[in-house]
């Protein structure tokens, strides 16, 4: 046999080893999966502002300027080094840490120079002087307690009410397997909290989370640390003393909203700060959908438009995909898709924005709207110029639909169905109402007015937000009696399906340390899926779909959902618990918020109109 390949030109040889190579080197390139709304679409693995930090030495801070830093063991292990930068520039710093402490807990030992064995709540009243003249304040806690130990709005509050002019910052969390706290379980959630309050209460986020594994999901604890830059998986080493410092000292050189460039990682300021462009709507789908009506579109074309931007990012403009192990850096070559129609790399965008002169923060809603009417009225991703003229002869949704997915994302995919129903429901949600002005993306915090008492109806539990036993308990800064309807539905699911007493006070809880509850809106759209794993039940998406809602209860799953609009729902946003169907087809509710609502049954059409796309689940055992 070996004699035959002798009767073979060595040229075909040649040709047919560089044929096999390449096909395997085409089989080794990651295909684009573009996202399905239902799963963690809301959840985001890149936030342009959290990122960004100044490599130039401060600039807004003069030298002989004082800068308060306030912090736990991390900031006693680099005291030095914080002491050494800052004085690079001529800035005096005020240092106070503590080991193990958080904002409600005192720790052991500080260092020689400065610090106090109080909780940081009471440091801050010992250190007001400091406070009150410091141009600018560096807060470096939550690895003691999470949010529990930390709670974020009541210490920016705090804090600027002490020094309500100086710009305040704060490092975030990275910690690894290697570490054996407890706190570990904390800092993922922290993370998520301190990106959402960010924006609330308006501070800048260090992002040492970042240095310790540049790309990473800082939402997702334990992580790597790529940089070798820890000691023990949380305190920095030698290394990483002099990273944080660094990255903290540079930092404090710009005060203004930064904006991340993707292709090259350098940082700009945005011109248009807090953005120009002005949405109206209850969540992202119902802005965006409005955003286009506002352009002259149909609200057939707008809702296909729609359909298209909840199957690529769940209409979150910070989405970014990491399929098939592909980078979660949006600054290589081969990472994955960014944004609302999950531009690819993610860098792209901010070339297509200086190219339209765009100028607005890239990781905004209104701002990647912006982009993507540009596209349109211009050369679309897939290279179709003035795509928006054949695009505004389109009558139907199902034709707007598919020419969206056709020319302006260029997936190659079949499911355009899938698009086509997530369009109709956008249609049906959106389409006939005008406006609202109240309520959030995720659940509403002014909730229902006339709960009573709780009730069993059945085996099924009913939970009350307005128990006197728990209505004016915490729900992060808020309380279950306002902003509780999504811990009480999963309080009733648990309860029901587990046999066990479970209150909305411990899902509150729960959902509070899981950054689930987001300020001025009331629950995140994942409250289901994370409070749900907590208590070893299964959480799977579904559809905003009569039938498939239908067939989950009567295989014995019980339905979370937020919504708006009429009773068992509100005006501002609201979940429900869809606990069951009467033989005649009829659903039945579980509702926290309404005494009238759960011992009736509904209209499936009715419940089915309410219900807001994205936040469905089906829980089980």
């Amino acid at each position: 046999m070996k004699d035959i390949f002798k009767l073979i030109p060595n040229y075909i040889i040649k040709i047919s080893y560089l044929l096999i190579a390449t096909t395997f080197f085409l089989l080794s390139l990651n295909t684009t999966v573009y996202a399905d709304v239902g799963q963690d679409l809301t959840y985001p693995f890149y936030s342009a502002k959290t990122v960004c930090t100044q490599n130039s030495s401060p600039s807004n801070l003069k030298s002989g300027d004082s800068v308060y830093i306030l912090g736990d063991s991390i900031s006693v292990y680099t005291e030095a080094s914080y002491r050494s930068e800052l004085a690079k520039s001529g800035l005096q710093p005020t240092i106070n840490g503590s080991v193990g402490r958080s904002w409600i807990g005192g720790g052991s030992y500080t260092p020689t120079t400065g610090g106090s064995l109080k909780p940081a709540k009471e440091a801050v009243q010992d250190d007001k002087a400091s406070i009150q003249g410091a141009k600018a304040i560096v807060i470096a806690l939550g690895s003691n307690g999470g949010l529990n130990g930390n709670p974020i709005g009541e210490m920016i509050d705090t804090v600027r009410e002490i020094n309500p002019n100086a710009p305040i910052f704060w490092v975030n969390l990275a910690g690894t397997a290697k570490w054996t706290g407890a706190n570990l379980a904390y800092m993922g959630p922290f993370n998520q909290a301190l990106t959402t309050e960010s924006t609330a209460k308006n501070f800048r986020i260090i992002d040492w989370f970042n240095q310790v594994n540049p790309g990473g999901n800082p939402n997702s604890q334990p992580t790597i640390d790529k940089a070798g830059a820890l000691e023990d998986g949380l305190h920095p080493n030698t290394s990483g003393i002099q990273k944080l410092s660094t990255l903290v000292a540079s930092s404090l050189g710009s005060t203004k909203t930064p904006t991340e460039n993707l292709n090259t990682g350098n940082c700009q300021c945005a011109v248009g700060g807090s953005g120009s462009v002005e949405l109206i709507g209850n969540d992202n789908p119902e802005k965006a959908f409005r955003y286009f009506l506002g352009k002259g579109l149909s609200p057939e074309q707008a809702a296909g438009i729609l359909g298209n931007m909840m199957i690529e990012s769940g209409v979150d403009p910070e989405n970014i995909q990491d399929p098939g192990g592909r980078s979660q850096n949006p600054n290589d070559a081969g990472s994955a898709g960014w944004g609302l129609i999950q531009w690819t790399p993610g860098g792209k965008i901010i070339n297509i924005a200086k190219n339209a002169n765009i100028n607005t923060p890239i990781y905004e809603l209104g701002t990647q709207l912006e982009v993507v009417w540009w596209h349109m009225n211009n050369t679309s991703p897939t290279g179709v110029k003035n795509f928006i003229e054949k695009f505004k002869q389109t009558t139907t949704i199902e034709e707007a639909t598919a020419d969206f997915e056709d020319r302006m994302e260029g997936a190659g995919v079949t499911a355009i169905p899938r698009r086509i129903k997530f369009a109709q429901e956008i249609l049906a949600s959106y389409g006939g109402s005008a406006p609202s002005q109240s309520g959030g993306g995720a659940s509403s915090a002014s909730c229902p007015t006339d709960g009573g008492a709780g009730q069993n109806i059945g085996n099924f539990v009913v939970y009350s937000q307005y128990d006197p036993a728990w209505k004016d308990k915490p729900y992060s800064s808020s309380t279950i009696g306002i902003a509780g309807c999504g811990p009480s539905a999963m309080a009733m699911i648990i309860s029901t399906l587990t046999g066990k007493k479970v209150t909305p006070v411990e899902t509150a809880d729960y959902a509070a340390s899981q950054g689930m509850y987001v300020s001025g809106s009331g629950s995140s759209w994942l409250i289901g899926s994370v409070v749900a794993k907590q208590w070893g039940l299964k959480a799977e998406p579904i559809d905003r779909d009569v039938a498939q809602i239908t067939q989950a209860l009567q295989q014995g799953k019980l339905i979370i959902t937020p919504g708006s609009g009429a009773k068992p729902f509100t005006s501002g946003g609201h979940f429900i618990v869809i606990r069951g169907v009467t033989p005649s087809g009829k659903f039945l509710v579980g509702d926290s918020g309404h005494k009238d609502t759960s011992d009736k049954e509904w209209d499936p059409q009715q419940i089915i109109s309410s219900m807001r796309p994205g936040g469905i689940y089906a829980i089980s055992k």
